[in-house]
């Protein structure tokens, strides 16, 4: 090993100028420019988050309405058969409604 210098993996070194990190772009906070911009990212965040928060409504709404789901709904619309599972929850929701109806309570 004499006569040449080897480092360890723990031991390189490098030189000063060799990795500067990349700046930042400095904007003028008082841009109006950047505040219409930040204004529209806000105002499409908000309608966005209450587009969100009315479909949960709806989704809440038909919950509390007891709208029937097809649980083999979802397999149909993408064009896949339903899972065994998803048959069998349809059928057993099926013969209970007939059942309740019989009974006279629906």
């Amino acid at each position: 090993m004499s006569g040449f210098n080897s480092f360890l993996t723990n031991e390189q070194r490098t030189s000063k100028g060799a990795f500067i990190p990349p700046k930042f772009e400095e904007t003028d906070r008082n841009n109006p420019e950047l505040e219409a911009k930040e204004l529209q990212d806000e105002n499409f965040l908000s309608q966005r988050l209450s587009e969100a928060q009315e479909r949960g409504r709806q989704e809440r709404t038909k919950l509390l309405r007891g709208e029937r789901h097809d649980p083999t709904q979802e397999a149909h619309m993408h064009g896949n058969e339903p899972s065994r599972g998803a048959v069998i929850d349809r059928d057993l929701a099926q013969a209970d409604r007939d059942y309740l109806k019989n009974k006279g309570k629906i």
